[in-house]
C-alpha cells in the first residue's frame, strides 16, 4: 500500500493512463511517428512503468484495439436491445448510430 492505495489499484490506474495517452499520441502523431517516450511523457509516467505493463507500442495498440472493439460491440448490443420492438431498418439504423 502506498499513499493509502493498494498496489493493484495504482497499477490499474497507471495502465489506464498509458491506454489514454496511447490513444492520444497515436491519434495526434500517427502510429508510425509515435514513440514510447511520447506516450510516457503524455501519461506523466516513466518508461520503466510502461514496460511493466506492455511489451511495446504494438501491445499497447492491440489492447486499445480490443478495448475499443469491446466497447463498440457493447454499445451496439445495448442499442439493439433497447429497440427490440422496432422494425429491422430502425434497429439497423440505431445500431449504426451507436
Amino acid at each position: 500500500m502506498y499513499a493509502g492505495q493498494p498496489v493493484e489499484d495504482r497499477q490499474r490506474q497507471r495502465r489506464a493512463r498509458f491506454l489514454e495517452s496511447g490513444l492520444t499520441v497515436f491519434a495526434r502523431d500517427g502510429y508510425a511517428n509515435s514513440s514510447v517516450g511520447a506516450i510516457c511523457k503524455d501519461a506523466g509516467l516513466s518508461s520503466r512503468q510502461f514496460y511493466e505493463e506492455f511489451t511495446g507500442r504494438e501491445s499497447l495498440l492491440l489492447e486499445l484495439y480490443e478495448q475499443i472493439d469491446r466497447e463498440s460491440r457493447e454499445a451496439v448490443a445495448a442499442t439493439i436491445a433497447e429497440h427490440s420492438d422496432a422494425s429491422a431498418i430502425d434497429i439497423i439504423d440505431a445500431a449504426v448510430r451507436a
